[in-house]
């Protein structure tokens, strides 16, 4: 996903995305940008 996780974190099998937590370095772009990204808001901080 270019331009959404600069880490290369968000990774897709078949049709489902995921986030790789070893790559993930927790910057928070996928979840500022998630009204772009996620159409369901399934990104969520915790």
């Amino acid at each position: 996903m270019s331009g959404v996780c600069p880490e290369g974190a968000i990774v897709q099998i078949n049709k489902v995305f995921s986030i790789d937590q070893d790559k993930c370095t927790g910057c928070g772009t996928c979840f500022n940008r998630q009204e772009y990204f996620c159409p369901v808001r399934a990104i969520v901080k915790v």
